[in-house]
C-alpha cells in the first residue's frame, strides 16, 4: 500500500500515512488534534481545514488522503483544552444545608447530661429541631454549668 507525504500548517509538521486514510487520523498522528464531536461522521463540520495551495475548504474526517498534501488547520477547528471559566454570569445561591457547625464563644456552660456522655466536651452535637445560631446562644446562656471549656464549644446542628 503505497503511502503519502502530509504537510501541516502552521504547525509546520510532516507526517507520511497509509493511501486511504483521513486528514483526521493523520492530523492525529502529527499530534494536533482537531474538533470532531460527531466521532468523524461528518455531521458537526467542526474539522474543516484548507486543502493548500488552493484554499479549498474540506472535512478532515471525510477527506482520504491519496497523494501527497499541504494541509492548512485553522484555530477554529483545532481541539483547545478546557479551561476553567474564570468569569461569567454570576448568581447568589442561598445555602442551607441540613447539617451546620457554629462555634459558640465561651466560657460556655450548659448540660451536665451531654458533658457526660461525650469524651470530647469541645465537640458536642446537639440535635435541635429548627435551630439556629441566634436560638443556640440564647439556649445555651440559659443552660446549668458544666466543664465544656473556657474558650468556647462547637455545636453541630441537625435539621430534622
Amino acid at each position: 500500500m503505497p503511502h503519502y507525504t502530509v504537510h501541516f500548517t502552521p504547525d509546520n509538521r510532516l507526517i507520511k500515512i497509509h493511501a486511504g486514510a483521513t486528514l483526521l487520523e493523520a492530523a492525529g498522528q502529527a499530534g494536533i488534534i482537531l474538533n470532531s464531536p460527531c466521532g468523524g461522521v461528518g455531521r458537526c463540520g467542526k474539522c474543516k481545514v484548507q486543502l493548500m495551495p488552493n484554499g479549498k475548504e474540506a472535512l478532515a474526517c471525510q477527506t482520504q488522503v491519496n497523494h501527497d498534501v499541504e494541509v492548512f488547520v485553522p484555530p477554529s477547528s483545532r481541539f483547545l483544552t478546557q479551561q476553567i471559566l474564570q468569569h461569567g454570569i454570576g448568581r447568589d445561591v442561598p445555602l442551607d444545608p441540613p447539617v451546620k457547625k457554629v462555634f459558640v464563644p465561651g466560657p460556655w456552660q450548659g448540660i451536665d447530661a451531654f458533658c457526660e456522655m461525650v469524651s470530647n466536651q469541645a465537640d458536642l452535637c446537639l440535635h435541635l429541631e429548627g435551630s439556629d445560631e441566634q436560638r443556640l446562644e440564647e439556649t445555651a446562656q440559659d443552660l446549668q454549668p458544666c466543664n465544656a471549656g473556657d474558650e468556647g464549644l462547637t455545636v453541630v446542628l441537625f435539621s430534622v
